[in-house]
């Protein structure tokens, strides 16, 4: 039998966002600078007070946390109820703020100190503890102080639809950006806040604006960085946790290879951020020294400079910029956003990569190579005149690189989706080292990346006749399209009119993976989700007809096309 008895005492509840929770510096900092206030208003230290946060979910919403101020004495000492007002909540915050404003330990190079958070701070969080992050979060509460009569705070509806990671990532952008003097702006938008960085002079002058769930064609990024520039490519950034893409519940592997190939395919720039990218900026932002990315070993790091020496044009960005975390190599790319600064770089890398034995295989059966090296079975593909070196990153992503030449290396980077290994811990961390190893090959020239996974890598029979006798032409169309469509491309080389690969219609609305705009003729992969205003409705509409990859359905329609049967009128309102 249980003995059990009741107590009762007082709590005061802090509605607060979901970021507060999920980013730790931030809780433990929040958390320390309530107890600090309390003892401020209170004059003395708040032995029996307390705060902890908690899950408090309402129907339609289980991203809501409380912050619960609460007595530890039974049946409460009556100092809480004070702050059922709202002006002692206010002068609450506002107390921590001057004491926070007003320490020397900002002066002295420390994150806290004993004259602000760390005295109530347990010992084992105390590394946590960062009164700038405590100074930033109060200012902006007290900025949008608007008090209101309200019954229950279950009645306060939490409108943003970010996920912690994706608030964590727009935090530490947005923090990271105030050191380095930008004015920063936000407002809600229907998906999380957008905000708008712009950079002082002596940063450049460039404005980037950053828009939560953008929908680009079939895909939607978590956010896509733009440049008030139009000539610098717009950015997708993916936050990528590992239970909703590379985990046993949840295997997203190989769409979001293909999805993110085909936005690269569009002149978008494709970043992926994890958890612990995440870690290691906020690090770096706290003064921790840099330390290179998990992905680059010592003896790929010594290569990759080396080569670096060698190859990287001049004015090219730093090589360490390249095997930084994934986040400090963003942000490096926001202040100076030069493609061609990051191109010859890009190409050490996949130079210092292919260091092992060279063996020269059929340009078709590269592909083979990739999937043997991921699954460990590895037939012997047909020779060839492609040389070509297996390897993979220091956490065990596949990397199978193409040395044409000196100067014309392609690097195909891979990893495990198969079913029975995604989960698996040495899949989970070889997976991480695809995504950001990606982050930065893809400054490659087009055509010369591939971000794949077993189960999106071209079968050999899917190939067709080796690519390298194609026309230039042609072999671009192979260069830049998805995988799917390699063997619909080879099969009409020479036979059809040369198409145009992904074309934009609609005002840029809809990407046309292949397309012959003189007849209004498109080859299309994946479903189109909205019947009433997608990418199928427009097309009908404007007269154009819609194929499957399949040969033989091409060249009737084209055949038929030029005979007068499908009207020839150019342009199609592309």
């Amino acid at each position: 039998m249980a003995l059990t008895h009741e107590l009762r005492t007082q709590a005061v509840r802090l509605l607060v966002p979901p970021i507060v929770v999920a980013d730790p510096t931030l809780l433990t900092s929040f958390r320390a600078a309530l107890l600090l206030g309390l003892r401020q208003v209170l004059g003395g230290d708040p032995d029996h007070l307390d705060v902890v946060a908690a899950p408090d979910p309402v129907p339609g919403s289980s991203e809501r946390w409380v912050m619960v101020l609460h007595d530890l004495v039974p049946g409460g000492t009556g100092y809480l109820g004070r702050f059922a007002d709202p002006h002692r909540v206010h002068e609450l915050l506002t107390a921590a703020l001057a004491v926070l404003v007003a320490c020397p330990c900002g002066d002295d190079g420390v994150a806290a100190c004993h004259r602000c958070l760390l005295p109530h701070v347990p010992p084992p969080q105390a590394g946590e503890a960062r009164r700038e992050a405590a100074i930033d979060l109060i200012r902006q509460i007290l900025a949008a102080w608007q008090p209101r009569p309200i019954e229950t705070i279950k009645r306060i509806v939490v409108g943003s639809h970010d996920t912690p990671i994706e608030m964590r990532f727009r935090a530490l952008l947005l923090r990271w950006a105030k050191t380095k003097g930008a004015a920063v702006t936000t407002h809600a938008a229907s998906y999380g806040d957008r905000a708008t960085i712009r950079f002082p002079q002596a940063q450049g002058d460039i404005a980037w604006a950053v828009d939560p769930q953008v929908r680009l064609g079939g895909v939607q990024p978590d956010f896509l960085l733009t440049c008030a520039d139009s000539e610098i490519p717009g950015i997708a950034v993916f936050c990528d946790s590992v239970r909703w893409h590379s985990s046993s519940q949840t295997n997203s592997v190989a769409a979001d290879a293909e999805k993110r190939a085909g936005l690269r395919d569009q002149d978008l720039l494709v970043w992926a951020i994890t958890h612990q990218d995440l870690d290691a900026f906020a690090g770096r932002l706290e003064g921790t020294a840099a330390t290179t990315a998990p992905w680059c070993d010592d003896a790929l790091r010594a290569r990759f400079l080396q080569a670096a020496r060698k190859l990287a044009a001049p004015g090219s960005v730093k090589p360490e910029s390249l095997v930084d975390d994934p986040l400090s190599a963003l942000v490096e790319f926001l202040l100076r956003p030069d493609r061609r600064a990051w191109e010859s770089p890009a190409h050490a890398l996949a130079v210092a990569l292919s260091f092992g034995a060279v063996r020269k295989v059929d340009a078709a059966a590269v592909p083979a190579v990739v999937r043997g090296e991921i699954s460990g079975v590895a037939p012997e593909p047909p020779a060839g005149d492609v040389p070509v070196v297996t390897g993979r990153t220091a956490r065990g992503a596949v990397a199978v690189v193409e040395r044409r030449s000196l100067h014309d290396v392609r690097a195909w980077l891979a990893v495990d989706d198969r079913d029975s290994t995604v989960g698996e811990s040495e899949q989970v961390e070889a997976w991480r080292d695809w995504l950001a190893a990606g982050n930065v090959l893809q400054f490659l020239p087009p055509g010369r990346f591939h971000a794949s996974s077993y189960s999106t890598v071209v079968e050999p029979s899917d190939a067709g006749p080796a690519t390298a006798a194609l026309p230039v032409a042609w072999q671009q169309i192979v260069d830049v399209s998805e995988a799917p469509l390699h063997g619909l491309v080879i099969e009409l080389a020479g036979v059809v009119p040369l198409p145009v690969a992904g074309l934009e219609v609609d005002d840029g609305e809809h990407v046309l993976d292949l397309a012959w705009p003189d007849r209004r003729i498109a080859v299309v992969l994946g479903d189109d989700d909205d019947d009433d205003e997608g990418r199928d409705a427009w097309l009908a509409a404007h007269g154009w007809t819609v194929l499957p990859p399949d040969a033989g359905g091409v060249r009737a329609a084209l055949n038929a096309a030029s005979s007068g049967a499908v009207s020839s009128s150019a342009g199609g309102g592309s």
